[in-house]
């Protein structure tokens, strides 16, 4: 079981990582005491990160985690992801509200209108066994395709002479979030937050220098490194008000528990600009945690490290998606409505 926990949270990382090459930036970026040129430099590539409609993601990971005994994960996620402008300009729309309508159709616009192409190869060693992962996913018009390899390791039975499975995921995600109670949930603690308060835990928890110039894949960079605090934004009146009323997030107080205890020793990022054309060619990234997971009637305590270098690339290109021609597609969204009778 604690192997289990080890290879959910890799695939979560790595896959949060792709993703958020894209997603994570920003309209606006914390400067710190760096100089008003480097900030505007910073600034520039937030903006010309935040206009992208696509590109191209090539990570490799180390982990370690000690969840009873000690697992090692290595591994390597590749692929490249693309949403058309227009819908990039809806779901911004959709995100300046927390409702909890918005949110869902949010989540299904994005699903709807997204093309990606993600695969993964990774090996995780522990003190009683060894296991490897090797799959490969598309996602177009709101269908997923798993590939067989996928289905056997997930299903440990046998796929041959089965390309893989099909998932429509059209208006499945609005469905997932109100049974999980997660659209009302997030809807009101995004009430609570108090943005100037955010902003200045910000300020104080981080800390972000500019060093020496380098080279990514023999193009000329501008590094930031960027150190964050985390246990101090964690002690915040409104994150420690969000955690307690947690809603239907977390009925077995799983997350909750793992959060109160939570000790992130290190967290830090390096962004690798662009000189030429402002963009994040490379994203480095570390974490070193502990936590206490309920276990049984006792606790376990968990540790978790973690190094991580994304490379990104073909920015703006198209993506194309080769789906298995007549698939079928399961479709969730009346699976799920079936399963509420």
């Amino acid at each position: 079981m604690h192997r289990t926990h080890a290879l959910l949270f890799a695939l979560i990382i790595l896959l949060a990582a792709a993703l958020g090459a894209q997603a994570a930036s920003s309209e606006s970026v914390y400067c710190g005491d760096l100089t008003p040129a480097d900030c505007q430099l910073k600034q520039a590539s937030a903006d010309r990160m935040n206009a992208l409609t696509s590109l191209a993601f090539d990570a490799d990971i180390n982990m370690r985690f000690d969840f009873g005994d000690s697992t090692t994960i290595t591994g390597r996620l590749s692929g490249d992801f693309e949403m058309d402008a227009e819908s990039l300009q809806a779901i911004e729309a959709l995100a300046d509200t927390a409702s909890a309508a918005n949110l869902s159709a949010l989540a299904d616009l994005a699903l709807a209108s997204a093309k990606a192409n993600v695969s993964l190869d990774m090996s995780a060693a522990s003190e009683g066994e060894d296991f490897d992962l090797v799959f490969s996913f598309q996602l177009q018009d709101g269908v997923l395709f798993v590939d067989a390899q996928a289905l056997e390791a997930l299903t440990g039975e046998s796929m041959e002479g089965v390309d893989g499975l099909g998932i429509d995921l059209t208006g499945a995600m609005s469905l997932l979030l109100v049974e999980a109670g997660g659209a009302t949930s997030m809807e009101k603690e995004a009430s609570k937050l108090d943005e100037s308060a955010m902003k200045a835990a910000e300020a104080a928890a981080t800390t972000i220098a500019r060093l020496p110039d380098s080279e990514v894949n023999g193009l000329p960079v501008a590094v930031f490194e960027t150190n964050i605090d985390v246990n101090m934004l964690m002690s915040l009146p409104e994150f420690e008000r969000m955690v307690a009323d947690h809603g239907g997030f977390d009925e077995a107080g799983t997350l909750l528990a793992a959060l109160e205890s939570m000790d992130v020793k290190q967290m830090r990022i390096i962004e690798h600009i662009g000189l030429d054309d402002g963009y994040a060619h490379r994203v480095d990234m570390a974490l070193d945690m502990t936590t206490t997971l309920p276990d049984g009637d006792g606790a376990l305590d968990a540790a978790i490290v973690m190094a991580m270098s994304v490379d990104l690339s073909r920015f703006n290109q198209p993506v194309a998606v080769a789906m298995p021609q007549e698939l079928f597609a399961l479709p969730l969204a009346m699976m799920l409505q079936m399963s509420q009778q």
